[in-house]
C-alpha cells in the first residue's frame, strides 16, 4: 500500500527536524515516551485532554501504528 504524502507536510517535518536523520530521531522517541510519561496514573494516560481529543495512550498508539 502507497501513502501520498503533500509536499508541505513533508516540508512541515523537515524543518522540524531541524537537519537531524529522521531514523535517529525515531530511535529516540520511545525512550523519550517512556520518560515523559513515568509516573503519570492509568487515568491520566487514559483520559483525553478535551471532549473529542485523544488521550496520551492514544497519541501514542498512534504513533507505533505510523
Amino acid at each position: 500500500m502507497s501513502v501520498s504524502v503533500p509536499a508541505d507536510a513533508i516540508a512541515k517535518l523537515a524543518e522540524k527536524l531541524e537537519g537531524r536523520d529522521p531514523f535517529e530521531v525515531q530511535e529516540e522517541l520511545a525512550p523519550a515516551l517512556r520518560a515523559a510519561t513515568a509516573g503519570l496514573s492509568p487515568e491520566a494516560l487514559t483520559t483525553p485532554e478535551a471532549p473529542g481529543k485523544w488521550s496520551i495512550i492514544e497519541v501514542i498508539q498512534h504513533l507505533a501504528d505510523a
